[in-house]
C-alpha cells in the first residue's frame, strides 16, 4: 500500500474502500496533515473532500492523501 496525493473528491485507481454511505456511495481511506499531525479520515467523493476527526468535530479538507493498493 502507498499514499497518493489527491484533491477535490478524486480517488486514484486502487484506492482502499473504508465503507459506504446510507445511499451506497463508497468512502475511501484518506489522511490529512493538520495541526502538526497526520490524521486518518474518510474521502467522500461527492462532497469533494476528506473528512477527519479533530477536537470533537469533523473537519473537511479539499487536499489529502488517499491510501492505494499497488
Amino acid at each position: 500500500m502507498i499514499w497518493h496525493e489527491a484533491s477535490g473528491g478524486v480517488v486514484p485507481p486502487g484506492a482502499v474502500t473504508v465503507g459506504t454511505t446510507a445511499d451506497g456511495e463508497r468512502l475511501y481511506i484518506g489522511r490529512v496533515f493538520h495541526d502538526g499531525t497526520l490524521t486518518p479520515g474518510k474521502i467522500h467523493p461527492s462532497h469533494n473532500v476528506c473528512y477527519i476527526p479533530f477536537a470533537g468535530q469533523e473537519l473537511s479538507f479539499p487536499n489529502y492523501e488517499a491510501l492505494v493498493l499497488q
